[in-house]
């Protein structure tokens, strides 16, 4: 999904959020059975990674994570779309650095650098300042065999 949003912007991510999420939720076989799915969404629940996920999940759940149940073909499935969107986000990064894209304009990424720089110097700043200061060695201390008032029989004291 995240390919998608690089490549095409805001239409990639709508283009992902219906893909991925709204058909990807109908024909995942979870609500209803494959079997009663209409022609599309059936078609389309075979290479849906959610319908292998919740394979998986089903076969850990019920089956014992047994292979055969459904685990094996979760685990592949979930691999192979992984490496696959691995593939083709890094081909659609080379891409965008060979023709010299950016998503963000040069003088929004000088901003938000300065900002960060001054964020950064304001909180050590502050940690300098927050610093305990050494306890004057001036101050009286109580002997160490005398009570002081919280010791002492009555309202005031113990």
């Amino acid at each position: 999904m995240i390919v998608l949003f690089a490549a095409a912007g805001t239409y990639g991510q709508l283009l992902g959020l219906l893909l991925f999420v709204y058909a990807g939720l109908a024909s995942a076989g979870g609500t209803v059975p494959v079997e009663a799915l209409p022609g599309f969404l059936r078609l389309l629940s075979y290479a849906e990674p959610l319908r292998q996920v919740l394979s998986g999940t089903r076969s850990i759940l019920y089956f014992g994570a047994q292979g055969v149940a459904g685990l094996t073909r979760g685990a592949v499935a979930a691999a192979a779309g992984l490496l696959f969107w691995l593939v083709v986000g890094a081909v659609v990064v080379r891409w965008y650095d060979r023709k010299g894209l950016y998503r963000l304009q040069p003088e929004v990424l000088a901003h938000v650098n300065q900002a960060v720089q001054d964020f950064q110097a304001k909180q050590a700043k502050q940690a300098k300042q927050a610093a305990p200061a050494p306890a004057p060695s001036d101050a009286p201390q109580p002997p160490s065999g005398e009570t002081g008032p919280s010791d002492m029989p009555g309202p005031g004291g113990g």
